[in-house]
């Protein structure tokens, strides 16, 4: 009896560790595919790309330190109504925004929240904390 119940722990942990590398690496490819669309609109790889919700809990505080002196410039792939996007556009002087229509976005792609991406050649970071990056950005600049 006890071999048998250890023989199907061991199967669904198999199992289990093959759907999660499997959703990684879905994830991977997606985020590879919109920095790429990214590169694209803008003819250059950009170092930093918001992905944000007007809706998400953050939103404040984020729409706050992107209004605020920030001395690097972030790609923002904003999902909202046109009208605040182009509301966000006039005032986000020092960023690009854009429509997550123009980006398949993290959030269309099954993702939730607000995220980041920090990319460096080939290699990028996906962060989740959106206020303390924008932050720690502006005090290494």
């Amino acid at each position: 009896m006890f071999n048998l119940i250890f023989g199907f722990v061991i199967v669904w942990l198999i199992l289990s560790s093959a759907i999660l590398i499997h959703l990684k690496i879905k994830e991977r490819r997606d985020i590879q595919q919109q920095i790429r669309q990214v590169a694209q609109t803008f003819n250059t790889t950009p170092e930093l790309v918001l992905f944000l919700d007007y809706t998400s809990p953050d939103f404040k505080e984020i729409d706050e330190l992107l209004l605020s002196e920030t001395p690097v410039s972030f790609v923002v792939v904003f999902r909202a109504p046109i009208w605040l996007i182009e509301v966000k556009k006039k005032k986000w002087v020092t960023h690009h925004v854009l429509s997550n229509t123009n980006i398949i976005s993290l959030l269309d792609s099954g993702g939730t929240g607000t995220k980041a991406l920090r990319i460096q050649k080939e290699k990028f970071q996906v962060f989740h904390e959106i206020p303390a990056l924008i932050r720690l950005t502006a005090l290494q600049k």
